[in-house]
């Protein structure tokens, strides 16, 4: 079946007096008089051969086809107005597709909102989100694949994007609760010296580097897997390990010769072509209003 405007216009109609049980409330809801939705909604079931509503009542009550007819109208609507979209996209009045990206360990209650709400704001738009360490996220700015991110201490003069920061992203040394560690009331360097290390990164790249024994994984999650697992105690964020300490699981290590929270800043990326779009606009200003805390986690946590 092919539908005209005129289609369309019926459609939205019905959708309307269905949703608002009344035919007057149904032309205040559209801007539309009482009898245009009335006229528009009969020439509908003349044109279906099928009725819609019972009127006999004090209020229109949709028949049973009606109601079978309801749930076909919402679903060439939704598509109509996701056409309309694309082609708006098309035109150039917003991005077509955006591709975001979430470091390792970053990917908080806000930040699942703020996705939540960008597929509410442009439900049209394709979005695609992407969850990689922090190098790959910098190679896909390089590439031309993302358009924003969420990083720790991204690097600065970059030329391929845009950084603002945003907040910080606190860090704490645990272990399980019964590891040896776990009984020191202060723990120095040649303490940790005596057992693996879950780390970040390679030796060389990294100064918090304490134990000659180490294990390697960019993966957040599966260091304080390694760690739940007795296999190593990690410096790791808050927001990973917080109701595993808080439920007694994790223990926080406290160091006898620095803080046992260390802070990392927490940076959005824009890649330099989408910075005008009117998604891109959107999320930087949504994101500007945050409480810089958002990755702070809980303030039990970690201190002394």
């Amino acid at each position: 079946m092919v539908f005209s405007m005129s289609d369309i216009d019926q459609l939205r109609a019905f959708v309307a007096a269905a949703d608002c049980g009344s035919f007057s409330a149904a032309a205040r809801n559209l801007g539309k008089a009482q009898s245009v939705i009335s006229t528009t909604i009969s020439n509908l079931e003349i044109d279906l051969n099928l009725p819609l509503f019972d009127r006999e009542g004090y209020r229109p009550v949709l028949t049973e086809q009606g109601i079978s007819v309801l749930r076909h109208a919402r679903t060439v609507l939704e598509s109509v107005d996701a056409l309309r979209g694309q082609a708006e996209a098309l035109n150039g009045a917003m991005e077509p597709s955006f591709s975001l990206y979430v470091e390792d360990g970053l990917l908080v209650e806000r930040v699942r909102s703020l996705i939540g709400e960008l597929s509410e704001t442009f439900p049209v738009i394709e979005l695609s989100i992407e969850q990689r360490p922090r190098d790959m996220i910098l190679n896909a700015f390089e590439s031309g694949e993302a358009n924003g991110a969420f990083v720790t201490q991204a690097p600065e003069g970059e030329r391929h994007y845009q950084s603002r920061g945003i907040g910080f992203q606190r860090i704490v040394p645990v272990c399980r609760a019964d590891h040896p560690l776990a009984a020191k009331k202060r723990v120095s360097r040649s303490d940790l010296a005596c057992y693996r290390q879950i780390v970040e990164g390679l030796p060389s790249s990294s100064k918090r580097h304490f134990s000659p024994d180490v294990w390697v994984s960019v993966n957040p999650d599966i260091r304080k897997q390694l760690v739940s697992d007795g296999l190593g105690w990690a410096e790791l964020p808050v927001t990973t390990v917080e109701r595993d300490v808080l439920d007694g699981e994790l223990k926080v290590i406290d160091y006898a010769f620095a803080q046992n929270a260390i802070l990392k800043t927490v940076d959005f990326l824009t890649s330099n072509p989408s910075v005008d779009g009117p998604v891109m606009r959107w999320a930087i200003e949504q994101i500007s209003s945050w409480d810089q805390r958002a990755w702070i986690g809980d303030h039990q946590v970690g201190r002394r």
